[in-house]
This record gives structure tokens, sequence and C-alpha cells, in this order.
């Protein structure tokens, strides 16, 4: 066991250091990554001004267009 047991004029102190696994490391490394990214670009979308919000969304909606239409929904005889 790795425990450490100190005494000293202000009482018993015990130490047991957490087990630490590589795996828990990685995740977590990987979370506060994605989280950082995230946060930039809300800061990023922030910063933008109106015109270039608009013109960003714009383009989303261009790109999802097709998604829209009644065709791409599955239904054929409302598409005419």
């Amino acid at each position: 066991m790795r425990a450490t047991i100190v005494g000293g004029p202000e009482g018993l102190e015990i130490v047991i250091p957490a087990r630490r696994t590589l795996l828990t490391l990685v995740i977590v490394g990987v979370w506060l990554i994605g989280w950082f990214m995230g946060e930039a670009n809300v800061l990023v979308g922030l910063s933008l001004d109106e015109a270039e919000a608009r013109m960003i969304v714009d383009r989303m909606r261009q790109r999802c267009a097709f998604h829209d239409t009644p065709a791409a929904m599955g239904s054929p005889d409302l598409a005419s």
C-alpha cells in the first residue's frame, strides 16, 4: 500500500494517493479539449457582427435546403 502516515504537532496525517489510470487521463484530456473548442467557437460566434452571422446562417440553410423539400421528407406527391 502507498499510504503515508505522519504524526506531527497538528495531529495525525494519513495520505492515500489516488490511482491514476491512463484511460481516465486520456478521456478527461479529450473531454477538456472538446470543451475548449466549444468555448472558443462560442467566443468567435459572439464576436461576429450581425452581417457575418446572417451570412453564416444563410450558408447553412442553403446546404440544408434539400432536406426541407417535401420530396426529401418522403412525400413524392407533394413535391409537384
